[in-house]
Parts: structure tokens; sequence; C-alpha cells
């Protein structure tokens, strides 16, 4: 326990840098996560072309392919459960979705064909068909109250509904813009389970925000110094040696799992050295968001969703050059 506590007040310490101290590097400890299997998902029992999201809800994986438009449940072991959203036409009709989470029993996704946030129960009736008025729209994340999205055209990039009464949106949010353009880079959004939001953009300027879901901001962290993120858009974009041997850097996914929030870094290039595959663990304590160590996925990969489950103790991802959905245990 002696062990454990100096690690806390060492890696307090090293926020406290990554606030103030942007020139200098900030070095994590760093784990390699140990794959324990891989499911190909191009056989007999799941055909999948495009893995673009994945959730986790009481220990079953939910994996929206794109291609089909469809969710596939799989079980703890792997084995396929049930196949989501294969009705339609009408309100059942579903069209370029992107995002999927599972909330109370029910599938929601986001279906940018229709611009609206779609439920469905097990059963493949349609819960909810809720319209978003903007076509700009990147990630989603609910509770039992409230939608949150992200908007990467607005001056408030992101707005909560009101799942139970009309009318009832806020929108709040620091806006960052894309180096030399106007507007937003998409964002990823997760709550955690003492519902607080947390906000990271995708690309370049690669910070969390941390919001009471009032949209009151209680604190950002910038992570900018930390090595693996030496190849974001705006110092990519101004070093012609960095592009010739060098992979952009850019921000996948985030996820989070009671007061821990995990976010998915991920680029591929042919030389291994320069590609990341890589999550950083962060903790919320006292309304500070503490980044405590990095978690390396395969480096011949690349990971576009993962999942957290099993208590934090495992990690699920899709890697899209194997097109194979891998299993990972990490030590906590």
């Amino acid at each position: 326990m002696k062990k454990k506590g100096t690690l806390f007040i060492f890696l307090t310490a090293l926020l406290v840098n990554i606030h103030s101290c942007s020139s200098e590097k900030v070095e994590l400890i760093t784990i390699n996560a140990e794959k324990i299997s891989g499911l190909e998902v191009l056989n007999d029992t799941v055909f999948l072309g495009k893995i673009v999201d994945i959730d986790v809800y009481n220990d079953h994986f939910f994996l929206l392919d794109k291609p089909s438009m469809h969710v596939y449940e799989l079980n703890a072991t792997s084995q396929l459960v049930d196949i989501h959203l294969t009705q339609g036409p009408g309100p059942n009709e579903v069209g370029n979705l992107v995002n999927v989470s599972i909330h109370d029993e029910k599938i929601y996704l986001l279906d940018l064909n229709s611009m609206s946030i779609k439920s469905f129960d097990f059963d493949g009736n349609i819960y909810l068909n809720k319209k978003i008025p903007h076509p700009f729209t990147s990630d989603f994340v609910l509770n039992s109250d409230y939608i949150f999205y992200g908007n990467f055209r607005d001056k408030n990039p992101i707005r909560r509904i009101n799942l139970k009464e009309k009318d009832q949106s806020i929108e709040f949010g620091k806006s960052r813009t894309w180096p030399n353009r106007s507007f937003e880079a998409e964002r990823h959004l997760a709550i955690t389970s003492d519902q607080q939001l947390v906000s990271a953009l995708a690309y370049d300027k690669p910070i969390l925000d941390l919001y009471e879901l009032d949209g009151e901001l209680i604190t950002s962290l910038d992570l900018s110094n930390l090595d693996l993120f030496k190849y974001t858009l705006e110092k990519y974009d101004k070093d012609i040696v960095t592009k010739r041997n060098a992979a952009l850097v850019v921000i996948q996914d985030i996820g989070s799992y009671k007061n821990k929030v995990y976010v998915l870094a991920s680029s591929f290039s042919s030389e291994s050295k320069n590609s990341y595959n890589q999550i950083i663990e962060c903790v919320i304590s006292n309304n500070e968001i503490v980044p405590t160590r990095i978690i390396k996925l395969s480096s011949s990969g690349y990971y576009l969703s993962f999942g957290v489950y099993n208590e934090g103790r495992n990690i699920v991802g899709f890697n899209v050059v194997s097109n194979n959905l891998e299993f990972f245990k990490i030590d906590n």
C-alpha cells in the first residue's frame, strides 16, 4: 500500500507539470497489454465488414458493423448471441450509423442519414427516434436523463438533450479549432460512473475537458507533452521530414469505467517504431484528471474503437489491419 500511495503522489506531481510546464515532456509508466485471444470476424459465425464502434454492456460486446448496419452481440466467450437491427423499412430503418451505446436494455445509435438518435429494445422494437438539429455531429453518450453529443460546427460544441422533456436542450463546451481552420475537430465523449462528462478532441490539441452535467467546466488536462502526441496535426503539417517517416496520431475513441477514463491514441506506419496504439489511463479524483499510465496494444495493428470490461481488467479492440476482434489483459 505504501508503494501505491507513493506512486499516486508522483503521478499527481506529473499532473502539475502537464498543466504548468508546457515545454517539458512528461513520461508515464508504460505497460504492455497481454493479448489473450482474437476473433476472426470473417468466419462462419460472424461476418463483419468494418466495426466502427464497440460498447460493453453486462460483459457482452455490442459491435456496430457499418457496411451491414447491424449490431452484433457477443457474450464473454466471444460467442454470437444475437444480430440486432435486421428489421425495416419504416421508422426501424437505419443508415450511415457511426456510434452505438447500450443503456437500460436498449440499443442507442447515431444515424447520420436521418440526423437522429434512435434506440431499439433487444427485440428490435423502436423506442426513440429523436431528431438532432445539427448535420455535423460526431460522438454521443447518454445516461437515464440526457443525451450529450458533439457538434464540430458550433461555437458551443456540446449539446445536452433532455430525454424526458421536449425542447429542454442546452449548449456548452469550449471550442478549439484545427490549425488554420475555422471549425472544430470532432470530439469524443464519455460519462463517468459518478455522472461527470469527459470530452476529448479527435485531432490535434489532445485536451481532456471535464464537465458537470449542467455544462459547467470543472477542469482540463492537456496531454500534448506526452511523447506519443509528437505527431499531432499541427506539428505534422509543419514538418516535411515527419510526414515522410511517421504517421499522424489520432484520438480514435475514449471510454470510462468507474472513476477512470481511457483515451485510445492510434496511428499506423510501415515502420513499427512510429506506430502508436496506446491507451492513456487517467483517474478522476477531487475534480482533477490525473494521468496514471500508458497501456500499449499491438504496434502492428490499427484500432478504431475499444471497450473496457471485467471490472477494468480487460480491453477489447477491433484491429482493422488483421480484421480481428482482439482481447487483452491488463494488470490493475
